[in-house]
Order: C-alpha cells, then structure tokens, then sequence
C-alpha cells in the first residue's frame, strides 16, 4: 500500500508540474522534462519517509532496487510523453486565424529582408527583389483586417522601403541614413515577435 500510495504521489507531482508548466512555457520538451523529474524525485525522497528502514521486515530497503528503478523510469516516460500528447492536442484543437498566418508569413518575410540590409548582402539585383517582396506585403496586410499587430507590420514595411531608397542612393552599401530607416523597422518587428 506504501508503495501504490509512492507511485500516486510521484503521478500527481509530475502532473502538476507538467500542466503547469506548459501554460506558462508552451514548450512540450521542457514541461515534459521539469514533469518528468518533479515526478520521479516525488516517488524517490517519499522513500525516505516510507520505506528507508523498515526493521519489521529485518533489513534496510535499497533506494534503486529494481521496483524503484522500473518505476522511475516508467514515471518519467510517461511524463515526457504526455508533455508532447498535450503539445499535440493544443494544437489539433485550436486553428489558426488565416489574417495571423499571414501576418507571420509576412514578418518572416520582413525580417529576412531588414536582415539582409543590415547585413549588407544586397545588390542590385537582389535589391530589387527585396523592394518587390516588401511591395507584396504592404499590399497583402493591407487585405487584413486592422489590429495593434498588425499596425506594427505595416509601419516596418514602411520602414523597410525607405531605407532600401537610402541603400540604393548610398551604392547598395549600408550607410546612415538606410541604418536610421532601419531602427524604424527593428521596433516594430521585435515588438510583434514578442
């Protein structure tokens, strides 16, 4: 009875921590594994209080013989992977908005290309297909409906034309004025990953 009463109170530590921690984290791998050992250090130190001595039975019991063992690892399985089936049924059960696929479609886009200038990695070819992407998202978002969000992205899009202007006067070289329309862009696009 000791030990059923061990296994349950491991279960229910590593539950707790794992639900916790997966709304708080939203990574599976880490609630999975923080659930795992919050679980499993719960079933070993109850031993401790339960069943370290025991002299009615005339010796003292092994923190890792083999039911302590199997059950730890089987705790910790179990823990991880019920941290990936709740990783698996949030997102089975909630679809996304098509506006915000969209809307992060276009932010990688708009990353990629203010990566790109600062980085100095345009020529003039690529500095044309960069000023064609960022004309494609301007006209995309502004198909979306309007939100905070998505106010952030269009203000970097705008950011972004007018230091690829100022990238293309300086000699497709990144000089002042392109880095200034740049830090316009930086804000808006860390505040929407963020």
């Amino acid at each position: 009875m000791r030990f059923l009463a061990r296994v349950l109170l491991g279960a229910f530590l590593g539950l707790v921590t794992l639900g916790g921690l997966h709304f708080a984290i939203t990574r599976w791998w880490i609630s999975g594994i923080a659930g795992a050992l919050v679980g499993v250090l719960g079933f070993l130190l109850t031993f401790f209080v339960w069943t370290a001595d025991r002299p009615d039975v005339g010796y003292e019991q092994v923190l890792f013989d083999g039911a302590n063992s199997a059950v730890s690892v089987i705790l910790a399985v179990i823990l991880v992977a019920g941290g990936f089936g709740i990783s698996l049924a949030g997102k089975s059960s909630t679809p996304q908005d098509p506006a915000v696929v969209e809307m992060n479609a276009q932010h990688d886009k708009l990353t990629r290309i203010y990566n790109d200038v600062t980085a100095s990695k345009l020529d003039a070819v690529s500095l044309r297909s960069a000023r064609a992407d960022v004309q494609a998202a301007q006209a995309s978002l502004a198909k979306l409906p309007t939100s905070e969000r998505l106010a952030l992205l269009t203000k970097a899009a705008a950011a972004e034309v007018t230091s690829l202007d100022e990238y293309e006067k300086c000699g497709t070289k990144l000089c002042q004025n392109a880095t200034l329309a740049l830090l316009d862009a930086k804000g808006p696009l860390n505040k929407y990953a963020g």
